[in-house]
C-alpha cells in the first residue's frame, strides 16, 4: 500500500527467455508462460516529440478494432487477458465498472514490496469499462457508457476513451486529432420506473477542457500537474488488489499466472500487506468505520491530496498518515464552503463527533447534477462567483468533491464518514492506521535503528536533507556514504527526503 507520496521511477525492461514450460527472467527467475492475447496492441505516440494530430493515425478508432471481446456482440472478453477487481473503487455516479490488464506476450509487471509503485513493462494496456444500470438495482437493464484504455509508451501513460453507442454495437474514439472530450446525458430510471437524467463526462486526451477547470483529461488523474510526474495506474497497487478473487489471494493469483513477478529478495505477505476496504462491511468484514472513512477518501481524494499530488493545500488523505501530518481532523479548514458554524467554534475540515461543522462531509456531499462547473454558465466577465446562489459556491472555488468524473453524491460515502465522524470523541486529532519502519514509493529507503540507509546505487551520497510538510529542511548527518543519523525528537509525519539529484517520501513513524 502506499503510506507515503507517490514518486517518479523507471520502467524496468526484463529480458526474457523461453525454457520449457516457463519463461526465465534474470532479476526474478522462471515466469509461467501466458496464452498470446488477441487484443491488438497499439503505440500512443509515433515518437517521444510527436504531436496530437502526427499520433491520431495510430489509434482504433472503434472499440472492436481493438480486439478485446472474441465476440463483440455477446461481450466475450479474448484470451489474454486478466480481469481483475480492487477493494475501494473511485466514485462514478453509481457506474459499473469492470478493470482488465492485458500484457504484451514477453513481458511482465514487477513487484517491488508491498507500499511501492509497480514496475510496468513498455506496451502494457488497461481496460476499463463502465456501465450504467438503466432501472435501478437491475442487471438485466446494464449498458456500456464508456471503455477508457491506458498505454504505457516511453515510460509514461496515455490515455484514451471510447463512447459506445446507443445501440451498444460498438465504442467510437472520443477526439479527433485534437483529443477534446465531450459530455452527453442518458436516461436512468427508479425502482417504481421513473425516469432520471444523468450527465456524463467522457475525459479528453488533451485539447479543449469541456467543464473549464483543466480537470478533464485522462492526465488530470494520472499525471502531477505541479511536477509533471506520472502516477501511474491509480487501482493497481498492494493495497487495492490484495483480496480474494476467484477463491485466491488476487496477487498471488497474478504472480502464478505469469502477469506479475517478485524483484529479487522481494516477499509478498498476503496477511500482512497494506490493504484499503471497502464502503460496505459486507465487503470487508470486520473492518472499523475509520478504515472504511479513510480508504474511501485515499482512493477518491489522495492522488490529489498528498504532498506530492496536484494540490498543495491541506488536506492530506493518503491512507496511514499519522496525527498532524493528515492536516484535516480537527483542523480549521480554509473558507467555509457553505458551513455554518456557531460562535465561537470555526467550520473544520473534519470536526470531531460534529459531522455538519465539517467541511470535508460538506464538499463530499455537494452534487453538481446540472454542470454548473461548465464555463457557459459563468458570467461575460468569466465570474465563477456569479454561480453563488445556484450552484453553492461560495467564492474559494469547486465544492463538490472528488471534482472530476462525477455529478452526484455518493449516498453509502456520505452515510459512512458522516458514521465516522459522529464516532469520532472531542479534540481527536488522529492516528496512523497502520505504523511500521519508514516506507518509500519507488525505490526503498530503509529506516533503521535510527539510521536512514539510501538505495545500494546511491552509497556514495554524502549529503541529504529531509522537508516536512511545512517546508522546513533538515540537514542530516552522514555516517558514511549511503547512510544518515536520524535527527532525534523528530515528530511522526510525511517528509521528502532529497539526496543527490533524487527524492525519496516516506512516512516517518516515531517510535512511541
Amino acid at each position: 500500500m502506499k503510506t507515503a507520496i507517490p514518486l517518479l521511477i523507471s520502467t524496468l525492461a526484463l529480458s526474457l527467455t523461453q525454457v520449457g514450460a516457463k519463461v526465465a527472467c534474470p532479476a526474478c527467475g522462471p515466469v509461467p508462460i501466458r496464452e498470446a492475447p488477441t487484443f491488438r496492441f497499439f503505440k500512443a505516440m509515433v515518437s517521444e516529440t510527436s504531436l496530437p494530430d502526427e499520433n491520431y493515425a495510430l489509434y482504433p478508432k472503434t472499440f472492436s478494432a481493438t480486439g478485446f471481446f472474441s465476440d463483440p456482440a455477446a461481450k466475450v472478453v479474448g484470451p489474454g487477458i486478466y480481469p481483475f477487481e480492487i477493494n475501494s473503487p473511485l466514485w462514478n455516479d453509481g457506474a459499473v465498472k469492470s478493470r482488465f490488464l492485458v500484457l504484451p506476450k514477453d513481458s511482465v509487471i514487477t513487484y517491488v514490496n508491498d507500499t511501492d509503485e509497480y514496475l510496468f513493462p513498455e506496451g502494457a494496456t488497461f481496460v476499463k469499462h463502465f456501465m450504467m444500470d438503466t432501472l435501478k438495482d437491475n442487471p438485466a437493464s446494464r449498458i456500456y457508457l464508456e471503455t477508457r484504455i491506458m498505454v504505457r509508451q516511453y515510460g509514461k501513460w496515455h490515455g484514451f476513451s471510447y463512447k459506445w453507442r446507443k445501440d451498444q454495437s460498438d465504442a467510437d474514439l472520443i477526439g479527433e486529432a485534437a483529443g477534446g472530450g465531450e459530455t452527453d446525458s442518458l436516461y436512468v430510471r427508479d425502482a417504481s420506473g421513473n425516469p432520471r437524467k444523468k450527465k456524463w463526462l467522457f475525459p479528453a486526451r488533451s485539447g479543449p477542457d469541456v467543464r473549464g477547470f483543466g480537470l478533464t483529461t485522462c492526465n488530470s488523474c494520472h499525471v502531477n500537474g505541479r511536477s509533471g510526474r506520472q502516477r501511474g495506474i491509480l487501482g493497481f497497487i498492494t493495497p487495492q488488489l490484495t483480496r480474494l478473487a476467484n477463491g485466491k489471494d488476487q496477487i498471488q493469483d497474478l504472480m502464478d499466472k505469469g502477469y506479475l513477478v517478485k524483484r529479487a529478495g522481494a516477499a509478498y505477505i498476503p496477511s500482512a500487506a497494506h490493504r484499503w476496504y471497502a464502503l460496505d462491511d459486507s465487503a470487508s468484514p470486520g473492518s472499523t468505520l475509520e478504515k472504511r472513512a479513510r480508504s474511501y477518501l485515499a482512493s477518491n481524494c489522495s492522488h490529489c491530496h498528498s504532498p506530492e499530488g496536484n494540490i498543495s493545500c491541506t488536506p492530506v488523505y493518503t491512507y496511514a498518515t499519522p496525527g498532524a501530518a493528515m492536516n484535516y481532523m480537527d483542523k480549521v479548514s480554509r473558507g467555509a464552503w457553505g458551513v455554518t458554524v456557531p460562535a465561537p467554534d470555526s467550520a473544520k475540515w473534519i470536526f470531531p463527533g460534529k459531522p455538519d461543522y465539517s467541511v470535508i462531509l460538506r464538499r463530499i456531499s455537494a452534487a453538481d447534477p446540472d454542470g454548473y462547473r461548465d464555463t457557459s454558465l459563468w458570467d461575460v466577465q468569466g465570474n465563477r462567483r456569479a454561480l453563488a446562489k445556484v450552484a453553492g459556491w461560495d467564492g474559494n472555488g469547486k465544492i463538490q468533491m472528488p471534482p472530476l468524473g462525477t455529478y452526484e453524491i455518493n449516498p453509502l460515502a456520505n452515510e459512512v464518514i458522516r458514521a465516522w465522524i459522529m464516532s469520532l470523541p472531542p479534540g481527536y486529532t488522529g492516528a496512523a492506521i497502520a505504523r511500521g519502519m519508514a516506507r518509500s514509493a519507488g525505490t526503498r529507503v530503509r529506516l533503521e535503528n535510527g539510521r536512514l540507509y539510501l538505495p545500494e546505487d546511491m552509497t556514495w551520497i554524502t549529503d541529504a536533507t529531509l522537508s516536512g510538510l511545512q517546508g522546513k529542511r533538515i540537514a542530516l548527518s552522514a555516517l558514511r556514504g549511503g547512510v544518515f543519523s536520524m535527527p532525534t525528537g523528530l515528530e511522526h509525519g510525511i517528509y521528502v527526503l532529497t539526496a543527490g539529484r533524487r527524492t525519496f517520501a516516506f512516512a516517518y513513524l516515531a517510535p512511541r
